[in-house]
């Protein structure tokens, strides 16, 4: 912002044909209360004290330490003896500095600041107000403050309006309002900030009563030692105890550890339901988890205790897996080709592979003496249990690989038959 500055022998009044102008252009000198930065002028120096800051939303706060500017490039000369300075253009507050006396005692010229401001009383209301215009080349800025009380509120507020003047005869001037407004009365109070630029406008409102406090706007931020909410509203903290519903339409949780604690017999302590239909949900147990599709006819049950297992209901049956085995209605194996590599027929001979195999009884080591027996093979040192169906890892048997063999075995025999069957008809044919 430009200043007009006028150094003159003479006050404003009766200026003197000897006056000294000159133009300060520095950002905008700001008044908050009776903290204000100023334009200071020394004997050989010229500088700005700024006490204020003001943030992207329009709100003035005061700085911790004030910031002093030096202005190198102004050199303003004084006469000799009395010195009036005052500014020009700054229009509906009498704002003027004069009395700036040189003399060997005082190197330090000060200033008087003076701007409108009334106090009006009533017998139902008291009305402070302060109000300022300044009219720069480019700009028009109108601000001004008040308080209202009555007996039942008190009401501060502070309104400043900005007006950029377009220098594009096709482009329309800009006008800023900045507002805030702080109301109180016996059961609550409300503060408000609001910015509007043109027709887009953004408010911010903070409300307390007894029993609540509302905090609303664009971007809420809050800080502290154990919980942080930034302006983009990601929020992090130490502990957090939540009751009722918490509601998310795109929630991601990412790294470290999420625990749920309750007691072994607990009923759910994690449920996700179907947000149309209840009986449709998973949920998690201290023992168990489980995925139910409308009933128990269609559902997975998993569970680890004394019994541990996981059991599958459809409308076809029930299959239950658990550490001794599988029980299911059928079983099936993929067997497409395009899974499958290195493909070639079988040509040992199964017979053999049959014949040169023992098949044994036993139980389990888990198993009861008394319980019935399981008849299978034996995979160990003098066992003879082929190779050919024995697993990869050599723990287990394959059983696809075991029906393939007897599958072979069979058209092994069966050639055989239909060979013997030919050769007897050829016997009863010679004879």
């Amino acid at each position: 912002m430009q200043y007009k500055i006028i150094v003159d022998k003479q006050p404003s009044s009766n200026p003197s044909s000897e006056k000294k102008e000159y133009v300060i252009d520095i950002e905008e000198l700001r008044v908050k209360g009776d903290v204000y930065d100023s334009l200071n002028i020394e004997m050989n120096r010229t500088y700005v004290i700024r006490r204020l800051s003001l943030s992207e939303y329009g709100v003035l706060s005061v700085l911790e330490e004030p910031i002093i500017q030096e202005l190198t490039d102004v050199d303003i000369q004084l006469f000799e003896g009395d010195n009036y300075i005052y500014l020009m253009d700054m229009q509906g507050n009498n704002f003027y500095a004069e009395y700036l006396i040189k003399n060997d005692f005082n190197d330090i010229y000060a200033t008087k600041n003076e701007m409108n401001s009334a106090i009006t009383q009533t017998a139902q209301s008291i009305e402070l107000s302060v109000n300022q215009k300044l009219t720069g080349y480019s700009t028009t800025q109108e601000m001004n403050s008040a308080i209202q009380q009555t007996a039942q509120s008190i009401t501060s507020s502070v309104n400043q309006t900005l007006t950029n003047y377009a220098t594009n005869a096709e482009l329309e001037d800009e006008v800023t309002e900045l507002n805030s407004t702080i109301t109180q009365t016996a059961s609550e109070i409300n503060l408000e900030v609001s910015k509007k630029i043109g027709e887009d406008e953004v408010c911010s409102v903070i409300s307390q009563s007894a029993d609540e406090i509302s905090l609303k706007g664009n971007r809420v931020v809050i800080e502290s030692n154990n919980f942080n909410l930034d302006k983009n509203g990601n929020m992090s903290c130490t502990n957090a105890n939540v009751s009722g519903t918490i509601t998310s339409n795109n929630a991601n949780i990412t790294g470290g550890k999420i625990k749920v604690s309750g007691a072994r017999s607990a009923t759910d302590l994690l449920r996700v339901e179907n947000s149309n239909s209840s009986s449709v949900f998973s949920y998690m147990q201290p023992i168990g988890a489980g995925f139910v599709n409308g009933g128990t006819d269609n559902a997975v049950y998993i569970t680890a205790g004394d019994i541990s297992g996981i059991d599958i209901y459809d409308n076809d049956g029930t299959t239950t897996l658990n550490g001794s085995g599988i029980r299911t209605p059928k079983v099936t194996q993929t067997s497409l080709e395009r899974i499958k590599k290195n493909i070639s027929k079988f040509t040992k001979n199964a017979t053999d592979i049959i014949n040169n195999s023992d098949i044994y009884e036993y139980n389990l080591k888990s198993d009861k003496d008394e319980d019935k027996k399981m008849i299978g093979f034996i995979i160990g040192e003098g066992y003879r249990t082929p190779d050919e169906v024995v697993s990869k890892e050599g723990q287990a048997v394959e059983l696809y690989s075991a029906i393939g063999i007897l599958w072979k075995a069979v058209q092994e025999l069966s050639a055989r038959v239909e060979q013997l069957e030919k050769e007897v008809q050829h016997e009863k044919d010679t004879v």
